[in-house]
């Protein structure tokens, strides 16, 4: 069953909507505080009444009582475990689609959150694992506290002043622990989380360092990282350690203190024995939790830590309201006075755009290299938004469609081809509902149904990020079928033949002419002009300006114009530094 998608801004909402789950834990600790204080009602009786009167059945009464309430006992937590694990889960079920969809709009762009990379799901997880623990139930145990003190109170006043004794010292304690831990442990895991996103970036080029012997380099900057990691959290560990070394030890003595005052008392005859026993275990019950609570406060800093992140992340990029749906788009792209700067960026990479590109129509963009031409095509997909001006599809700003309803509508094969971990098929048809026939025809549009029936399984072959089993040029073709499924109204490639062969290149022709009998919009770059005859406008792209665009046939003739005219001067500039744009010779119209 898909989870119902909510509108949370904060992890707050997600807790309001718990809020009565967390009523039930708060009501089944009280009772589980209670029945905690089954030994030492047992010990008082015992010693008072079944040692005291010689009576073997009044022994046998209360042991088979204390039995009953230990079972109800752990009945009790059994159930409060796993009212907290549902709560945990629920969180997840609440927040991971939210979360999860904040992760790829980071790495897309589409939010300014450069860097969040997978953090945030890893920060979820082990959220949701603190949640159903035990350490989490320590919560619900520390506000009982007060009860156990009143009882110590009514046994004698002076009981209740050791554990008052005690509790101050365990306090002081604690405050101490998180002053002199907080800041490293929060430092060890920030550390700790950037040395694993590194290490998954230097992974994804483990080729190239195997390739050109760079493992040893790699190896050694990871370590010296790694060690300057372990350092502070063995540092800020072993301070943790000695807190909880002086809390175990101080709780013992402590029992031991609250023994030699009830023993102190019983002498002159104040309190029972039987009461001084069940004092020392009552002061323990009530020293329990604090002793948890420093013992694992690493793991509530983390949480905390945990907490932050997301809550600050999902306060800052709150989900949208629902967009009201549009017309299904015919693919007719326009800018004006467009800046656009890189997520993450302080400087526009693209400066001034203005351009208007019928529906229907076929376009290059050229240029050299960082002239923007990536750019450019994020910006137009709504990727990227404009610092400046607007860029539009069908008149409608391309920042304002919901990614779910325009995404069918669009096919969009980029610069660095990435396949998902699933089968060729699922790839194909976007991980949507699997239609055989446009898969196959998609495949076919992109010149490799034959190649795909090569393969061990067919279409159900299973690819991972892992490469080896496909040719570059091959995860290209392949994703230049996920781009070409359903035949989508607006197309846009990105350097679409730079791993391709001759064989390739003509498919590649082929499926862009067969888009444009489907009177898609289609978009591409490419340093390569064998497709230039099947264009209809060009734009040419220099230091993030436009510097000409128009129809193909008048670009090219001003191009030449152009370099003709630096070759005639006493004093020529090479012709790509004169025009800013490669070389281009003439082109037959094939419609003609």
């Amino acid at each position: 069953m898909e989870p119902q998608k909510q509108s949370l801004s904060s992890i707050e909402e997600a807790l309001i909507i718990c809020r009565r789950s967390f009523v039930a834990v708060g009501v089944f600790s009280f009772f589980i505080n209670i029945l905690m204080l089954t030994p030492m009602f047992y010990m008082i009786n015992v010693f008072d009444k079944a040692v005291g009167s010689g009576s073997m059945s009044t022994l046998t009464s209360l042991a088979l009582l204390a039995v009953f309430l230990y079972v109800i006992l752990a009945l009790l937590e059994w159930v409060r475990s796993h009212v907290l694990i549902h709560i945990a889960s629920r969180l997840d079920l609440l927040l991971a689609p939210r979360i999860y969809e904040l992760c790829f709009s980071s790495e897309s762009g589409l939010i300014d959150a450069k860097g969040v990379g997978s953090q945030p799901l890893t920060d979820l997880n082990g959220l949701r694992q603190f949640m159903a623990g035990s350490t989490c139930a320590v919560i619900f145990d520390l506000p009982w506290i007060p009860l156990f003190l009143l009882m110590m109170f009514f046994f004698h006043p002076a009981l209740a002043l050791v554990a008052l004794v005690c509790i101050a010292l365990l306090a002081a304690i604690a405050v101490g622990n998180q002053r002199s831990t907080t800041n490293s442990l929060k430092k060890a895991n920030e550390m700790a989380g950037s040395i694993s996103s590194r290490t998954q970036r230097n992974l994804r080029n483990a080729e190239v360092a195997a390739a050109m012997g760079m493992m040893t380099q790699l190896t050694r900057r990871w370590r010296e990282k790694q060690d300057q990691m372990l350092q502070v959290q063995s540092q800020a560990s072993s301070v943790a350690g000695g807190y909880g070394a002086v809390t175990k030890t101080l709780t013992t003595a402590m029992q031991s203190a609250a023994i030699t005052t009830g023993a102190v008392l019983a002498i002159y005859q104040e309190i029972s024995p039987g009461v001084m026993i069940g004092a020392a275990l009552l002061l323990g019950k009530t020293l329990q939790p604090i002793q948890q609570a420093v013992s694992g406060w690493g793991s509530f800093v983390t949480a905390r830590d945990q907490y932050q992140r997301l809550n600050d992340l999902l306060s800052t990029f709150s989900d949208q309201k629902s967009k009201m749906p549009l017309p299904a788009i015919k693919g007719q792209l326009s800018a004006k006075n467009a800046f656009v700067v890189p997520p993450g960026g302080k400087l526009p990479t693209l400066r001034d755009i203005s351009l208007n590109l019928p529906a229907g129509a076929t376009t290059m963009v050229l240029g050299p290299s960082a002239a923007g031409k990536s750019t450019l095509i994020r910006a137009l997909l709504g990727l990227w938004p404009t610092a400046q001006g607007d860029i539009r599809i069908d008149g409608a700003e391309a920042k304002n469609f919901d990614r779910d309803e325009i995404g069918p509508q669009v096919g969009y094969l980029p610069q660095d081809i990435e396949l998902f971990d699933g089968s060729i098929s699922d790839n194909i048809a976007r991980f949507g509902e699997l239609d055989p026939d446009l898969v196959v025809q998609a495949a076919q549009d992109a010149g490799i149904h034959e190649m795909v029936l090569g393969l061990p399984d067919g279409y159900d072959t299973v690819i991972t990020g892992i490469r080896g089993l496909l040719s570059p040029g091959q995860r290209q073709r392949i994703a230049l079928a996920r781009a070409l499924y359903g035949r989508p109204r607006l197309l846009v490639l990105d350097e679409p033949n730079s791993n391709l062969d001759e064989a390739g290149e003509r498919a590649l022709s082929r499926a862009i002419e067969t888009m444009k009998v489907a009177g898609a919009s289609i978009l591409m770059v490419s340093h390569r002009q064998g497709a230039m005859p099947l264009v209809d406008f060009l734009i040419i792209l220099e230091a993030g300006e436009i510097t000409r665009q128009g129809p193909r046939d008048a670009v090219i003739a001003q191009i030449q114009a152009a370099q003709k005219q630096a070759n005639q001067q006493i004093h020529p500039h090479p012709p790509n530094k004169a025009t800013g744009v490669p070389k281009i010779k003439a082109v037959n119209n094939p419609e003609q």
